[in-house]
């Protein structure tokens, strides 16, 4: 069985809504560039579409999930006292299933701005990888969580990993000069 292809979203749900309507027959799947690998006919081609529909709201929903936590993490920041305006780092911590798809994922972090750095931990119990990613010093407010958020869960979507979270990263303990304890 090949892998499945899909046109864009808007189309694959038109589609999709004819052919479970009844106004269009699963035959015409394929010219409409939706492959499901060997043909597949009838209530498997509206199961298989079906199943298509629910993976792609069960990513809307995450994605509106992680939206609300990326804002109650900074209602959380500024009720700590973190200013609009200021400069901080975020820590996003990542599950892949291999180490080359961990490894693949933390590259393209490392090449979106210098001073992005990971780490790739093998969690050998659950033979998982975990990822974290640590953000470049950037502007803090609201619309930075957002978006960094909208950017982890959309690269780990597109790699196959889970985003597990965003949280602020740890900042070091700054000592004068003259301590070296």
């Amino acid at each position: 069985m090949s892998n499945a292809s899909t046109p864009d979203r808007p189309d694959l749900l038109t589609v999709a809504s004819e052919v479970i309507e009844g106004k269009r027959d699963s035959s015409e799947l394929a010219a409409n560039g939706i492959t499901i690998g060997e043909r597949t006919e009838g209530e498997a081609a509206k199961k298989l579409l079906l199943d298509a529909l629910d993976r792609e709201e069960a990513a809307d929903r995450e994605l509106a999930d992680r939206l609300r936590a990326a804002e109650s993490l900074w209602s959380r920041m500024a009720d700590l006292g973190v200013e609009e305006g200021s400069m901080g780092q975020f820590e996003a911590g990542f599950v892949a299933k291999d180490r080359r798809t961990a490894e693949l994922l933390a590259a393209n972090f490392e090449a979106l701005d210098e001073g992005w750095k990971s780490a790739i931990v093998p969690d050998t119990a659950h033979r998982l990888f975990r990822v974290t990613v640590i953000t470049r010093a950037v502007v803090l407010g609201l619309e930075v969580v957002v978006e960094l958020t909208k950017i982890m869960a959309g690269e780990a979507h597109n790699l196959g990993c889970d985003f597990v979270g965003l949280e602020p990263a740890p900042t070091p303990i700054e000592r004068p000069w003259w301590r070296f304890w």
